[in-house]
């Protein structure tokens, strides 16, 4: 044996070693990775050894058959090494092992297929192998080397930049040096020396594997860095916030934190008299004093009581602190002592803080248990129904409230004034009017005065025995006095309502009477002349209009005589004026039985009076013309109610129409149409109405602008009027009476009207679109807008804007104007303009549906806007306009009905109303809280 097979021997034994090591400490996968490597490396050290001890050439291409195979696979069992290393903690992939197929296929082609043949022969005792070279199998076994080993190297380097922990990190880098530098090392010295013999380069090559297989040995096997407890001792000292000081026994600072060496400025070798109070000095010292005394009897630290003192900074701020004083001892003998100081600056804030919130905390109770009382008081006082009631509610509450045993309310109104308590009252009632004055609330000879004043109006006041001078009960007693003002002004207000309706009612009532008897006057006279009449036609006739008369004069006197002046009863007044005209018309003999099915409904005057002549004239017809024998028979009078109308029904049993009866002759509207013009000359009457509207149109839109009307309200209005109206029927027909005009022209005129009356309900539903397209294209801004805009003359600033000035907006400008709310109103009526100028009021002429018009009033800066139109497409786009010129502003709108309440919110309005008669109510309600006023609004 010689000295290269001893060497390699010794090669394999280090192999082994090196692998196993590891192992003996832990077996994860990392060392079992790195112990395959080891073996690998270990068949391929040995295998030249074995080899010259061998006599047979097959058993010499065995053995190198399985260096080779060590060797084929080192690659691969390094990249599976990386793989192991740069997991971690993780699981590896199922997909890891994958990596071993390739270099088994390789293997395989190279063992079946014999691409590589060696030639062997034995020289001076050592075999000498030589291999057929094969291009194709070197090339993929270099690819498959490079990739494999450089995949592994990557994989390290990686890890060695993106560890979590430091110490993975620094393995990692140097595994990455120690296997580079020996794979680098293995390539020059298999590339660049080839003039080396076989066993040389084979000696090297073992060298450098067992250098690197070393080094990455000790970096499997460093174990990580423990944590010492003078390290800990010295990273918690570092990191704690409090103010950490160690003093020697002397009392010198050998060791000091950060936070106090910022807070305090201190340094080591100072006294610790340098960073303490000077009137606590005394007592650390003596708290010094006492540790150290303390610890010759207890073993161990001794841990003393906390110490409040203050430290003191450079600046001389002084830091109040929580001290905790240790001995420190090495063995019995004391080396030092600890003083660990928890700033107190923030605690003592906390506290701070805390008591002013619990101050807070019990105002804030009281307050609200005053607010609860006061709430109750206010309930109490404000459901009163009469003065008297008033007076025993307040007396009941001040008792109840304030302890307070009885006393006296005065109320001077008029010229009797009105006192409430009992016996006399016990002050001259001018004496404490005089000594109240202004105030609300006053003690006055023993006694506490409590004003009812109503804005700026005195009432009277409130009189209790004894004098309360606590700040909780003089707001109860201000509150209590001005609840009282209020209603008692409200029951006032209501009393003179009452009274004033009651004369009213009976004032109404007379009128109807008076009505009545000069319509049953009148109903004489006509009687009293047809007795001087021979005409029997004038008789006739004078007899019909009696008739009608006395239906009026009934309706009257059913008004006065019933308890409810605005309704009647419609079954009672139509059996009472069918009986009347039977008596009326009945002849001498003649029995006349009267039917009557009428639903129980009540109407009102305006709708009573047309129903009452209509019923009149149906059946006086039934009478006169349906019994001409004067036989026998029966009239039915039927009224139902169904969807919101009313069906009346007149029939009689009576000879009915004559059989002559036609209704071409008849010489209503429908039938003086002559259908077979209108058919025959439909094109040119279609023409002639087009033309009709356009003319219209052009006039009236003409109209409009010259008087300075918007586009807007210039194409409603143009829209409106296009018809023909009903006058225009007089007109063509006494044309034709009278020759002015021929039938032809006639039917034709009267065709064309009949159409434009029957389009001018579409023409007005279309009329919000249209006006809508028209404001949106593009026309001259003096058309669009109308006249210019007259400059506001106040400084418009949170202000209200009011768009529409009809009976609400009127009302509410009254109000702003009352309470002096600054406003604008706007109107596209001059006329109405006009007047509320005239009365006073802010109004300004101008379109509140243009957003110019709305910035040109200063929208961007009002604070309320209240858009009253009645047309719904003009209130959305309103809304609209005004959201996005002022976002933060509160927009109010009312409508008729609520079925477009959502789309008004969706365009931006904050509060829908409803015309109702509350409405005028329940807008100035939210206005007057957005100023902080309080609204009062007669009825």
């Amino acid at each position: 044996m010689n000295i290269y097979s001893t060497l390699s021997i010794l090669a394999f034994v280090l192999y082994l070693i090196i692998g196993t090591y590891p192992l003996r400490k832990e077996r994860g996968n990392l060392q079992w990775s790195f112990f395959l490597i080891s073996i690998a490396m270990a068949l391929w050290a040995v295998s030249p050894a074995v080899m010259d001890a061998l006599t047979e050439p097959g058993h010499a291409i065995m053995i190198y058959t399985l260096s080779g195979i060590g060797l084929c696979l080192l690659p691969a069992l390094f990249l599976n090494f990386a793989l192991v290393l740069s997991a971690g903690d993780r699981r590896m992939d199922k997909a890891g092992s994958l990596i071993i197929i390739p270099p088994i296929i390789i293997l395989f082609i190279i063992i079946s297929s014999s691409m590589i043949t060696p030639a062997v022969s034995m020289v001076n005792g050592v075999w000498q192998i030589e291999i057929i070279r094969n291009r194709p199998l070197e090339l993929l076994l270099q690819i498959y080397i490079f990739g494999y080993f450089g995949s592994g190297i990557t994989l390290i380097w990686n890890h060695a930049r993106t560890a979590p922990l430091y110490h993975e990190r620094k393995i990692s880098t140097i595994i990455f040096m120690t296997s580079s530098l020996s794979l680098i090392g293995g390539w020059i010295l298999s590339s660049f020396l080839p003039s080396l013999d076989m066993q040389t380069v084979n000696l090297a090559g073992q060298l450098i594997g067992l250098a690197g297989l070393a080094g990455i040995s000790g970096m499997v096997t460093l174990t990580p860095p423990v944590i010492s407890p003078s390290l800990a001792g010295e990273s918690i000292i570092d990191k704690v916030t409090d103010l950490v000081i160690l003093l020697d026994p002397e009392g010198r600072v050998t060791r000091i934190n950060y936070r106090a060496e910022a807070e305090l400025g201190i340094h080591a070798g100072e006294d610790w008299r340098r960073f303490t109070a000077e009137d606590h000095q005394e007592i650390l010292e003596v708290e010094l004093e006492y540790v150290k005394d303390a610890s010759r009897h207890v073993k161990g630290d001794y841990h003393h009581e906390l110490v409040l003192i203050d430290y003191v900074t450079p600046g001389g701020e002084r830091i109040p602190v929580k001290l905790f004083i240790s001995l420190i001892k090495e063995g019995p003998d004391p080396v030092g002592y600890s003083l660990v100081a928890q700033d107190q600056r923030y605690t003592r804030r906390l506290m701070n803080r805390i008591e002013k919130t619990e101050r807070s905390e019990g105002v804030a109770r009281r307050r609200l248990d005053e607010f609860r009382v006061l709430n109750e008081i206010l309930k109490d006082i404000n459901h009163s129904r009469t003065p008297e009631d008033l007076f025993r509610t307040i007396m009941k509450l001040a008792g109840e409230y304030l302890g307070l045993p009885g006393g006296w309310v005065y109320i001077h109104d008029g010229n009797e004034p009105i006192i409430s308590g009992e016996g006399s009252l016990p002050l001259d009632p001018s004496e404490v009017l005089k000594e109240l004055g202004d105030q609300s609330v006053a003690l006055v000879d023993g006694f506490t005065v409590a004003a009812l004043r109503h804005g700026d109006e005195t009432l009277g006041f409130m009189l209790f025995p004894g004098q309360k001078t606590n700040e909780y009960d003089i707001r109860l007693l201000e509150a209590m006095g001005t609840e009282a003002s209020s209603t008692l002004k409200r029951l006032f207000y209501q009393e003179k309502l009452v009274s004033s309706l009651e004369e009213k009612e009976l004032l109404l009532r007379e009128i109807h009477h008076r009505v009545k008897n000069n319509l049953q006057v009148v109903s004489s006279l006509l009687n009293l002349q047809s007795s001087y009449i021979d005409n029997p036609k004038v008789v006739e006739a004078l007899k019909d209009s009696q008739g009608r008369v006395m239906s009026m004069s009934m309706i009257h006197e059913k008004l006065y005589r019933s308890g409810n002046l605005s309704d009647i009863d419609v079954g009672g007044y139509i059996q009472g004026l069918v009986r009347s005209i039977m008596l009326s018309y009945q002849k001498p003999g003649q029995r006349i039985r009267l039917n009557f099915d009428i639903d129980d409904v009540k109407l009102n005057l305006d709708t009573i009076m047309p129903l009452g002549l209509m019923v009149n004239e149906l059946v006086t017809n039934a009478f006169k013309y349906a019994f001409p024998d004067g036989g026998d028979g029966e009239v039915t009078v039927r009224l139902k109610e169904r969807d919101g109308r009313f069906i009346l029904t007149v029939a009689d049993d009576g000879v009915g129409l004559p059989e002559d009866f036609s209704m071409d002759s008849l010489t209503s509207l429908g039938m003086l149409l002559d259908l077979g013009f209108f058919l025959s000359h439909l094109p040119l009457i279609v023409l002639a109405v087009l033309g009709v509207l356009l003319i219209k149109l052009a006039l009236n839109s003409f109209v409009g602008f010259i008087l300075g009307y918007s586009a807007r309200i210039v194409v409603l209005i143009s829209l409106v009027l296009a018809q023909i109206g009903e006058f225009s029927f007089i007109l063509s027909e006494s044309g034709l009476k009278y020759g002015l005009m021929d039938t032809l022209t006639f039917q034709a005129f009267l065709s064309v009207s009949l159409i434009t009356m029957a389009l001018t309900p579409f023409l007005i539903s279309l009329s919000p679109r249209i006006s809508e397209r028209v404001v949106r294209s593009r026309v001259h801004p003096v058309i669009k807008n109308g006249r210019r805009y007259e400059k506001p003359r106040l400084k418009l600033e949170d202000h209200l804007i009011i768009v529409g000035m009809g009976i609400t907006g009127r009302r509410l400008a009254d109000l702003c104007q009352e309470h002096g709310i600054p406003y604008i109103g706007l109107d596209v009526n001059p006329e109405a303009v006009r007047k509320a100028r005239d009365e006073g009021l802010n109004v300004y002429y101008g379109d509140g549906t243009y957003m110019s018009v709305l910035r040109h009033f200063n929208v961007p800066e009002a604070a309320v806007m209240v858009v009253a139109i009645a047309d719904y497409p003009s209130t959305v786009h309103a809304i609209h306009e005004a959201r996005a010129l002022n976002e933060s502003m509160k927009i109010i709108a009312r409508i008729r009905g609520f079925e477009n309440t959502e789309n008004l919110y969706t365009a931006g309005a904050d509060f829908v109303v409803s015309e109702k008669r509350e409405a005028t109510r329940r807008i100035s309600d939210e206005i007057f809280s957005c100023y902080g006023e309080v609204c009062e609004l007669e009825e």
